[in-house]
C-alpha cells in the first residue's frame, strides 16, 4: 500500500523526529511503501490552514497515495 506520513508540532522549538521514527517503523512492519512525508511545524491542530496538510490533501484527492499514517 502506498502511504504518506503526516506529523505536526505546535511550536517551532519542538520537533517531529520521534513521531516520524515511530511512523516509519510501523510502515516497515506493515510492508507499506512510504511515498511522502508531510510535516507542519509551528501550527496548532485546530488550525486547518497548515501548508503541508493542504499539500497532503491535494495528493490524496489526486490519487497519489492510498492512506495516511
Amino acid at each position: 500500500m502506498k502511504v504518506a506520513l503526516y506529523a505536526r508540532v505546535s511550536t517551532l522549538d519542538q520537533n517531529v523526529d520521534t513521531q516520524l521514527t515511530v511512523l516509519r517503523d510501523y510502515c516497515a512492519r506493515m510492508g507499506y511503501q512510504i511515498i511522502g512525508e508531510y510535516v507542519d511545524s509551528g501550527f496548532s491542530g485546530k488550525d486547518d490552514k497548515r501548508p503541508e496538510f493542504e499539500h497532503l490533501l491535494a495528493d490524496l484527492r489526486q490519487g497519489r497515495l492510498q492512506a495516511v499514517v
